[in-house]
């Protein structure tokens, strides 16, 4: 199967199908939400985030010269502002994830509303500019989330596993559109690694496997990655055997959240 460039999405430079690096850093935010603040040896699983995970990761991306996009948990910010910090001087994007891992469907919308401005402050503060994008936690967002988004001038979300190319969505027709990116469990290292945990070339099958059939047809691939899991030493051989798979294709574009976002607002006739 070839991409028919007359009916599938034409991206930048000639690339045939994009693909999203994110990683969301959570540290043990979920862990406690989950199961209490007394459970410390179930929260030490994600702060293998901020202890070893995220500069392996963050490593491993510079030394292919890719930068992808980082979604940051409040709370997780303002206790290592230094690492949003250095991602965002080494040029990876800096986007929302909610400020303590928050399920949007069990707020309201002035709730999420709340949350999301907490967090997109915090972090505008380490890196001296606003988020424009936004994850929410356990891709659990709530009908009123892409309205709210909207409403605050984001730029993208990156919620529903609904399709294989970005939509444009617009509740409010007066104001400007909001980008959707559509996120996958199939190329989330939680299902791979946590659920399942697939043995490394297993899991690279998968990934080489939808990253194929997407460029075939002109898709974007979102990466939603997690520092204590693909920042392990085993699956960080899998990351590197990623980049090194997307770079050897020579026609994806590998970019961050943003860029895709922007480029498909301003190049796409595609209807709301």
């Amino acid at each position: 199967m070839k991409n028919d460039t007359d009916t599938h999405p034409r991206w930048p430079a000639g690339h045939r199908s994009a693909v999203v690096i994110s990683v969301d850093v959570d540290s043990d935010t979920w862990l406690r939400r989950e199961y209490g603040d007394h459970r410390a040896g179930k929260r030490a699983i994600g702060q293998y985030d901020l202890r070893a995970g995220a500069d392996r990761r963050v490593r491993i991306e510079a030394d292919y010269g890719l930068a992808g996009t980082g979604f940051g948990v409040g709370q997780v910010a303002e206790e290592a502002p230094q690492l949003v910090r250095r991602c965002h001087d080494e040029g990876h994007e800096v986007a929302c994830h909610t400020w303590d891992h928050a399920h949007y469907d069990e707020l309201s919308a002035d709730d999420q509303r709340a949350d999301i401005e907490r967090t997109r402050r915090v972090l505008a503060a380490i890196t001296g500019a606003p988020p424009v994008g936004h994850k929410t936690a356990g891709f659990a967002p709530g009908a009123e989330t892409p309205a709210v988004l909207q409403s605050l001038g984001f730029l993208y979300a990156m919620d529903f596993q609904w399709g294989d190319v970005p939509e444009i969505v617009r509740p409010d027709s007066a104001l400007l559109p909001l980008v959707h990116l559509p996120p996958t469990l199939f190329l989330d290292d939680y299902i791979l690694f946590w659920d399942h945990l697939l043995a490394p070339d297993d899991a690279f099958a998968v990934w080489q496997e939808t990253i194929d059939v997407l460029r075939d047809e002109g898709g974007v691939a979102c990466f939603t990655l997690h520092p204590h899991l693909m920042g392990r030493p085993a699956p960080s051989r899998v990351f590197a055997r990623l980049l090194e798979y997307l770079i050897d294709l020579g026609d994806v574009w590998i970019a961050r959240a943003d860029h895709v976002a922007t480029w498909w607002r301003d190049n796409t006739e595609a209807p709301a």
